[in-house]
């Protein structure tokens, strides 16, 4: 009497057919973790032997291979869903003040931040009264984080606001020659937000969502729809969905905290431009010179040495100072370069 034929392996069907039938029956798959691999092979070959044992043809031996790798594929899904996730890094800690505290992935107990500390992805950080952090994304953005907050690293393109306020500067990767993605979501109970290449903080005050907008523009997505912040423009939306807006001014009192949290530039063998470029963009600030003599002084400079840990006016002023100049900020809210 006939054996019935397997319907996975009904020898009538083409090479092709029995992979796709083995594909279809297995479901959805992922990639085998290192180490993996040898494991589930001998398993998956062994068996695979076996079932086709008695019935050989020819054409089966060049699908062995074939089959018993898409039999791996397969039988690594149940094996990789007993272990943890691999921890996947979103952030390096470049600067921090006061006490930072950080709830590891897979972690129940705060921790203290320690100073160049990897943040992973599902990993949270609180600052208390007083304290900050500036963090640098895999993708070279910086994300500072103010006193009084509280942030989660839900994936490598959105954070989670809980409490406080965070600063964005999407377009801090360009000096370091990083590649940027479109944008990045910081989500909050009311809205959400995505940058379009800027500089933009989101605070919670309250119920309310507060989005300033320092360059470029953004997108904020709330219960009321979708609207657009530009340079220069306060969004606040509110519990019951009002969205009010108004003015305010890249140098206003409000980004200083962010000054506080930036991280300066190397310098060493620099021209004194490129700390000039990085003063104005930290603080909102335009610059000029008293005379064209200032200027070409200015641009002939190269710069020694580091300004790490210092702040960008104090730092403005010690790299100045190497070619006997000086700055001053005037009523406009200039900054003036002056000799000394």
């Amino acid at each position: 009497m006939t054996a019935p034929i397997d319907p996975i392996f009904d020898e009538t069907s083409g090479d092709a057919e029995l992979v796709a039938r083995l594909v279809r029956t297995g479901g959805s798959r992922v990639s085998p973790p290192p180490g993996a691999y040898e494991q589930v092979f001998a398993a998956a070959s062994a068996a695979l032997a076996t079932k086709l044992a008695g019935r050989r043809r020819a054409r089966y031996t060049r699908t062995l291979a074939l089959a018993a790798s898409v039999v791996i594929a397969i039988g690594v899904v149940t094996w990789v869903g007993t272990r943890s996730p691999v921890n996947l890094q979103v952030a390096t800690t470049e600067r921090q003040s006061g006490r930072v505290l950080l709830l590891a992935t897979g972690q129940r107990s705060w921790q203290p931040l320690a100073p160049g500390a990897l943040v992973t992805q599902g990993s949270s950080l609180r600052t208390s009264a007083g304290s900050g952090a500036a963090v640098r994304m895999t993708n070279g953005l910086s994300l500072r984080i103010d006193a009084g907050s509280e942030v989660a690293f839900e994936t490598p393109l959105r954070v989670r606001l809980r409490q406080g306020a965070v600063y964005v500067d999407s377009r801090a990767g360009e000096r370091r020659g990083v590649a940027l993605p479109s944008s990045i979501e910081i989500v909050t109970p009311l809205a959400s937000v995505r940058d379009v290449g800027t500089q933009f903080e989101v605070r919670l005050v309250d119920a309310d969502t507060l989005l300033r907008v320092r360059e470029g523009s953004v997108w904020l997505t709330h219960a009321g729809g979708e609207v657009k912040g530009r340079a220069g423009e306060q969004l606040q939306i509110a519990a019951d969905g009002g969205l009010a807006r108004r003015a305010i001014a890249s140098d206003d009192s409000v980004w200083d905290w962010v000054q506080v949290m930036a991280s300066a530039p190397e310098i060493d063998e620099q021209p004194l431009s490129s700390v000039l470029a990085w003063v104005a963009r930290e603080t909102g600030r335009a610059i000029r010179y008293d005379s064209p003599e200032t200027e070409q002084r200015a641009a002939a400079a190269i710069l020694h040495g580091s300004i790490r840990g210092l702040d960008p006016l104090p730092a403005l002023e010690t790299v100045l100072a190497t070619s006997a100049l000086g700055y001053r900020i005037v009523e406009d809210g200039t900054i003036l370069i002056t000799p000394l």
